[in-house]
């Protein structure tokens, strides 16, 4: 067993004042936030010494507030002070490195402090411990996890597509009436618009007297479960002691449930529909159900895909209220309006709808297998 600082040299970024940072110049300053989503860059026409600098495939190191390793793949930068420049390789390959120190970063995520700016210092990094095996089998086990990496990210980009379809049909879909109108401005003939107070009621949740029990009770759905998208899974039910003088709504195959009061509004109005036959089961105190008076008119499935649009959820969020929590008013629900197609063409928007999630499920299990894989072969690796 070595430490790191014997088998490789980590090199300190530079601090910039503000005026070395430029809207333009020779040279871009990388900071953490470009490694991920930050695509905003400041420039600088600092000549620095070749430790300062970072080229295409050289390993570096982001150890403030998101920790790990990366490869920078582009042109020469030079590059900040919260990140490291690793160089000088004995007695290890650089992309088992790498790999190590990837999975070494999660062991230091548990031991660091330092609030929401974490971080661990460059002499903590470099006495850290390291083993390895001869160089030919570190460039076997940095080939394959290099291999999994590849095809992780293609699944990811699979998962990505098939999300981008739901949400553009969706949105192209669910907001036909506002794009769609006769001449005499009624909407498209073969959609109609209805009331929700006109096809269904509302209904709610449990009382304040019905008290959770632990390993006994009657099944009700708790409200992280109204999150369950595009139905409720009711294996993930909890039990409530519910007394038969309390009279609690029961819910039923078909009713549609909203999230009633939240502390944030991306929480407010959240939505699920229940599509399992249940005997008896009650609803958590901060939901409301919506039910249907005839499947003839909405069908639950296609509701469910239509409340979860960004264009149904902006107006839910408008009619809650509130200072410290966010409420929505039942009555105030119960006035907003739905423009729906025949029910005919309702079932196979949801048919489509679902098919493309069951896809989305299905990528999701081979993208977990990989990582599965993954995690396996880093565990091979000795720290």
């Amino acid at each position: 067993m070595n430490i790191l600082d014997s088998v490789c040299t980590f090199h300190n970024g530079r601090a910039y004042k503000q005026h070395e940072l430029l809207s333009a110049g020779k040279y871009r300053v990388l900071r953490v936030g470009n490694f991920f989503t930050n695509d905003s860059w400041y420039y600088s026409d600092l000549e620095l010494e070749e430790d300062k600098t970072a080229s295409d495939g050289e390993l570096l190191y982001a150890w403030s507030a998101s920790f790990g390793p990366r490869f920078w793949k582009g042109e020469k930068v030079i590059y900040h002070y919260h990140i490291w420049k690793i160089d000088s390789f004995q007695e290890v390959c650089k992309e088992f490195l790498f790999y190590f120190l990837e999975k070494d970063a999660a062991s230091i995520k548990n031991e660091v402090q330092g609030g929401t700016m974490a971080h661990i210092t460059k002499a903590d990094m470099e006495r850290r411990n390291i083993t390895y095996p001869t160089i030919c089998e570190q460039s076997k086990i940095a080939r394959l996890l290099f291999l999994l990496d590849h095809r992780i990210a293609t699944q990811n980009k699979i998962i990505e597509k098939y999300e981008s379809l739901i949400k553009g049909i969706g949105n192209k879909l669910f907001s036909f009436k506002m794009r769609f109108k006769t001449n005499d401005g009624n909407d498209f003939p073969s959609w109609k618009t209805k009331s929700f107070e006109n096809i269904g009621k509302t209904f709610s949740g449990l009382s304040g007297k019905a008290k959770e029990d632990f390993g006994i009770g009657k099944p009700y759905i708790q409200y992280k479960q109204v999150f369950d998208f595009p139905q409720i899974q009711i294996q993930n039910c909890g039990l409530v002691n519910v007394l038969d003088s309390e009279n609690q709504n029961n819910v039923k195959y078909g009713d549609i449930l909203f999230t009633v009061s939240s502390e944030t509004p991306d929480e407010i109005g959240m939505s699920s529909v229940l599509l399992d036959e249940v005997d008896e089961m009650y609803l958590n105190s901060f939901c409301f159900g919506y039910r249907l008076s005839s499947f003839e008119v909405l069908n639950p499935l296609y509701a469910s895909y239509f409340f979860r649009d960004s264009s149904f959820r902006n107006k839910v969020v408008k009619i809650a209220q509130g200072s410290t929590r966010y409420n929505i008013s039942k009555s105030e629900f119960i006035k907003l309006k739905i423009s729906l197609p025949c029910i005919e063409e309702q079932a196979r928007i949801a048919s489509f709808l679902s098919a493309v999630d069951e896809k989305i499920k299905e990528e999701k299990e081979i993208l977990a297998l990989y990582l599965i894989q993954k995690n396996h072969l880093l565990r091979q690796m000795v720290i």
